[in-house]
Order: C-alpha cells, then structure tokens, then sequence
C-alpha cells in the first residue's frame, strides 16, 4: 500500500472516475465531470480567465498560445489550440492545474500564488491570528 509504492508523479491528466464516474449510480453508463463542473462554476461566478490571473500574480502573459511554451506542457498547449481561440480564453481551472508544478511542489505559479494570497489575507484579516501584533488579543513574545 501506502508505504512501499512510489505516487504517481503529478501531471495534467484527470481520472475518468471524476470526469466520467463521479456519483454515478448503480446500474447507470456514466456520472458527472467534476473538471466540468470546476469550469463551470468559475464562469458563473465570473472568475477572471487563466491569463488575467497570470497578470495578477506578476508572471508573463500570452498573446498566443506559443507564449504557454514553458509554462505547461507542450501537448497541453497543442491541445488547448483545438479548444480555445486564444490563451485569454483559457479558464482559470483549466490553465491552472496544466501549469508545471514549482520545485519541490504539487502545484505551478499561479495556483500557488492564488494559494498565498488567500492565506495572507485570511491571517491579515483575523484578529485573532496568533502572529498579528498590536491586537487586544495578540500573544506576547513570551507567550510564542
């Protein structure tokens, strides 16, 4: 089990159990797309596309899909040519998750960035964050 096999290394490719299997009943040919559904939900709340997060988060954009070259795979890039008509199209799940994962992570640049961000402003945002200074509930030196 777990102990003496080696993880799959981290790739762009997801399981047919969630893309085609989720949820799926007994007896039934197929279940939901959870990849779908994550694509789906970000249009509908209008999260901004891969590329102008990229922006936010300071890395290069793409004005075409060769400008992806290094930062996905390149058969990722080939076919995300087939599907969008530019690499602003590209959905945020999408992108994100094609990305190459950063050194000694499981996850590229944007999401990682996505990833601080959210917890630097949930920490900022606490008050009762043990790190945060000059609050009625802040820890002591001494305390830590």
């Amino acid at each position: 089990g777990l102990m003496n096999q080696v993880a799959q290394a981290m790739d762009d490719s997801v399981t047919q159990e969630v893309t085609n299997n989720l949820f799926k009943k007994p007896g039934h040919h197929f279940g939901l797309d959870l990849v779908a559904f994550n694509m789906q939900r970000g249009r509908d709340f209008g999260i901004p596309g891969y590329m102008e997060y990229r922006k936010f988060c300071g890395l290069p954009g793409a004005d075409s899909f060769t400008g992806l070259f290094g930062a996905m795979p390149n058969t990722t890039i080939s076919r995300y040519t087939t599907i969008y008509e530019s690499p602003s199209d590209v959905d945020l799940w999408s992108g994100g998750v094609s990305e190459r994962p950063l050194p000694g992570s499981m996850i590229g640049p944007t999401f990682g960035c996505i990833i601080a961000t959210q917890f630097s402003y949930a920490r900022r945002g606490d008050r009762f964050w043990y790190e945060l200074p000059n609050q009625p509930s802040s820890f002591t030196p001494e305390q830590l």
